[in-house]
């Protein structure tokens, strides 16, 4: 192969693919124009290229720019090949030891065997990152004015609600599931023996699946359903749809769910993650646990669910603190006694 073309779409909510398909024919317009054939595509659907998480068909260029297999790449527009100086980087390492160059169909062509194009490439790379971020800032200021006014957001429907536009209302029959949940739970029963009641009533949770300890403890916790509207942890009022729980209802679920006598089962004391438990939220000072993502593990914090910490980062850094304390020649002298065993406890409550 010799030229070849990328494209990508952040996302694609429809599945339908027509945001690359678009990419796709005015690439091939483009390279029609300058008389290339045999082209390779590269399609990234539904894959961000800021968000850290892996773009295959990205990578498997890399490869080919690697070994040499590739001397020009038609992009619909540069920000679809890459928006991080990082990424851009790694192209311009990969292709060090041949001459590559990117033709865009919006934009201008770029040299990355010439330190003028490299230079230029950096530019708009730059540009792009900064839109992004600007972008996001933007979109946080714009959810943070939603929330202030009591409005609704999320990615998932909730069990219990439904939603028609900016209107929300009360799903009947999984509001009085809930409820009847709640009067169960507060009246002695355990949540595993709701959770039979209500997978054997035929319900299941909004994504298809039965319900579970965890996922019950969390829809009866939600303050959603108390009509009370979180963002990032903080409560900022009611919000502007009905409850399926009243106030006091909400008030003695959480205090009963949160109690941590509740956790009466044996444990296993095994160390698998090496924070999980032991992290603080630096909102809400709840511990943290580790839990899985669609992405990489992460610690959540479980108590006012404010946040989420890649687990991977969050332990290098502890480690590399731990170990250059313990590395020092005192370092022995410094925890002795039952006083310093206190404090090296109070240290250990890592709050991020």
């Amino acid at each position: 192969m010799s030229a070849v073309v990328y494209v990508r779409q952040s996302q694609d909510k429809t599945g339908n693919s027509a945001a690359v398909d678009r990419q796709e024919r005015a690439c091939r317009k483009l390279a029609e124009a300058k008389e290339l054939a045999d082209l390779t595509i590269y399609r990234d659907n539904d894959k961000s290229a800021t968000s850290g998480k892996e773009r295959p068909e990205f990578e498997r260029l890399l490869r080919d720019v690697e070994a040499g297999r590739i001397t020009i790449v038609i992009v619909w527009h540069l920000d679809r090949l890459t928006r991080s100086i990082r990424d851009l980087t790694r192209i311009i390492e990969a292709g060090q030891s041949h001459r590559i160059s990117i033709a865009s169909v919006n934009g201008v062509s770029l040299d990355l065997g010439d330190p003028t194009g490299v230079a230029v490439a950096h530019i708009l790379t730059a540009i792009a990152a900064m839109e992004v971020a600007h972008k996001g800032n933007r979109q946080k200021a714009a959810n943070r004015q939603r929330a202030e006014k009591g409005k609704a957001h999320w990615i998932r429907r909730p069990f219990g609600y439904q939603r028609d536009g900016e209107k929300v209302t009360i799903v009947p029959a999984e509001a009085k599931a809930l409820r009847d949940a709640a009067k169960r739970v507060l009246a002695g029963e355990t949540l595993a023996s709701v959770v039979r009641v209500l997978n054997g009533a035929g319900h299941t949770s909004t994504t298809g699946g039965p319900w579970n300890v965890t996922s019950l403890r969390r829809a009866l916790i939600n303050p959603r359903n108390a009509k009370r509207r979180l963002y990032n942890g903080e409560d900022l009022g009611k919000g502007d749809w009905p409850r399926i729980f009243n106030k006091d209802t909400h008030r003695a679920l959480e205090d009963k769910l949160n109690d941590p006598r509740r956790r009466t089962a044996p444990q296993d004391l095994s160390v698998k993650f090496l924070l999980s438990g032991i992290c603080r939220c630096g909102k809400c000072g709840k511990a943290m646990f580790a839990t899985t993502t669609k992405g990489p593990m992460v610690y959540r914090c479980f108590g006012g669910y404010c946040m989420t910490r890649r687990l991977d980062r969050v332990d290098e850094v502890v480690e590399g603190v731990v170990i250059s304390v313990l590395s020092r020649p005192d370092a022995a002298a410094q925890f002795t006694g039952t006083e310093d065993a206190i404090k090296l406890r109070r240290l250990s409550l890592i709050h991020i």
